[in-house]
């Protein structure tokens, strides 16, 4: 009986050593631009004009100018697309969104939280 554990377990262990986790590479880079208007907002709830303006005045703000640590600078764009993703998607988990537009799940708190700090700002100048 504990031969058949065994051969059980060692399949186990061969599959897990082969399965990888799927992530939507280049999701934002290649993806994102190629969605057509109507997509764009089914997607993320909003225009895509809107979220251009969004991260144009997020990046004159000093919230965006706050980013620290030794990572790539994310570009305002993304952090706008990131958050307005997260925002319309709310049955999606930290993992999925960070794992769709390649973030860790840190940067992504950073940016949901930078995002959430800006927002009042961001409003009063639409």
């Amino acid at each position: 009986m504990s031969d058949h554990f065994t051969s059980s377990d060692d399949d186990l262990e061969e599959m897990l050593e082969v399965m990888e986790v799927p992530k939507n590479r280049n999701y934002f880079e290649e993806i994102v631009p190629q969605m057509d208007d109507a997509e764009f907002v089914e997607h993320f709830r909003v225009s895509r004009g809107v979220m251009v303006q969004l991260a144009e005045q997020f990046r004159a703000s000093e919230h965006y100018h706050y980013q620290e640590g030794n990572s790539e600078k994310i570009s305002p764009s993304k952090f706008i697309t990131v958050f307005l993703w997260f925002a319309a998607n709310e049955a999606s988990s930290y993992r999925d969104v960070a794992d769709r537009f390649n973030v860790t799940k840190s940067s992504l708190h950073k940016i949901i939280s930078m995002i959430f700090f800006a927002f009042p700002w961001l409003i009063d100048l639409t």
